[in-house]
């Protein structure tokens, strides 16, 4: 299937540019975790490497989830990656665990074999895991690392102290998978993944951070079409195609030169801008209409943003500067916003999220 992601695929990005982090974005069902699942186990089972499954949040590494996570799928086969001596990995307490299960005709199961393959870690958890030790990990896996619901405070951080705490100064690598839901997050801005919104799908970006090595692998899309018709909708393109995630924006009533221009301003989130101006209709009434702004922020600017909180002129956050801005912003705060397209408004209120 074109552009199914394989174990093949993965590995010979690894023996290419040896990274310290391989994150790898695409459309659902494309064979990521898949194929990264089958490194990762056969990483343990031949090598004695054991890995890490990492989630944002403990509620996310419940048993029955983290079971069906490792559950044996098209592609992935315990048995087949463990050459028969094992058949299923299961998480008991929080260890990771190969199994060799046998079931009679009852359906009584019984465990015959069992070795250490791997830990679960919860992000929103990093401090239990400070003083604990975790020998001979090398590959972490970070599921569903892009969120379109808010991160937890310092995520970046408390995701460090969890890898610092695994590796040590043993080394490894993290694999980050997430499906392409949205080109605005904290990681690509810590990790100033300048390229991000622009990368070719299909392609494998390098960036070099001092003695680190980042691999951004924007996966291509499957040709499944026959499954793809069950969707439809504004999220379709993204689990289609791997396109950035949108959803229906509210758009001007009326075409835009009926409008008189009130108010100006810019909102900055990274590398991202958006003008913000506020109008008023020929009829009378007022909206605030948010596109995409593509030339430099001038001298002067009002600007929402964490960057030049020193100007006089930059807020970080809705935080009127006069008495006309707080009538303003009563229109933002109650919905009264329009888009110049479904991603712009989409990423514009990602963007005034991760900024508050």
């Amino acid at each position: 299937m074109a552009g199914f992601i394989t174990e093949k695929k993965v590995r010979d990005i690894l023996k290419k540019y040896n990274p310290n982090y391989l994150i790898m974005l695409g459309q659902k069902s494309n064979g990521k975790s898949t194929a990264v699942k089958c490194i990762a186990v056969r990483d343990a089972y031949e090598k004695g490497e054991l890995f890490g499954y990492i989630r944002r949040y403990s509620n996310d590494l419940k048993r029955s989830s983290v079971n069906k996570y490792f559950k044996n799928v098209k592609g992935f086969d315990v048995s087949k990656l463990t050459k028969g001596e094992f058949n299923e990995i299961r998480l008991f307490v929080d260890e990771l665990f190969f199994i060799k299960v046998e079931r009679d005709e009852k359906g009584h199961e019984t465990i015959s074999n069992r070795r250490l393959c791997g830990y679960i870690f919860a992000v929103n958890d990093y401090e239990h895991y400070a003083s604990l030790n975790y020998p001979n990990v090398k590959n972490l896996i970070f599921e569903e690392f892009i969120t379109l619901k808010p991160y937890l405070d310092d995520e970046i951080v408390k995701l460090n102290h969890i890898i610092s705490t695994i590796i040590r100064n043993n080394g490894g690598l993290l694999f980050m998978l997430a499906n392409t839901i949205s080109s605005l997050s904290p990681y690509f801005r810590e990790f100033e993944l300048t390229n991000i919104s622009k990368q070719e799908v299909g392609t494998v970006d390098v960036y070099l951070k001092e003695d680190t090595t980042i691999c951004v692998y924007l996966t291509a899309p499957c040709d499944d079409k026959e499954s793809y018709n069950m969707f439809f909708g504004a999220g379709a393109s993204m689990i289609k195609s791997g396109e950035w995630q949108s959803h229906k924006q509210r758009k001007l009533e009326h075409p835009f030169y009926e409008y008189r221009i009130i108010y100006t301003m810019v909102l900055e989130y990274d590398t991202h801008l958006f003008l913000m101006q506020f109008l008023r209709h020929e009829s009378g009434s007022y909206i605030w209409f948010v596109s995409r702004k593509t030339t430099p922020i001038k001298k002067g600017t009002r600007l929402i943003s964490d960057n030049l909180i020193e100007s006089e002129l930059c807020t970080i956050g809705l935080i009127p500067l006069n008495e006309n801005e707080t009538i303003l912003f009563h229109y933002l705060k109650t919905g009264k916003i329009a888009y110049s397209d479904n991603l712009t408004g989409t990423e514009f209120k990602q963007a005034l999220k991760l900024i508050q």
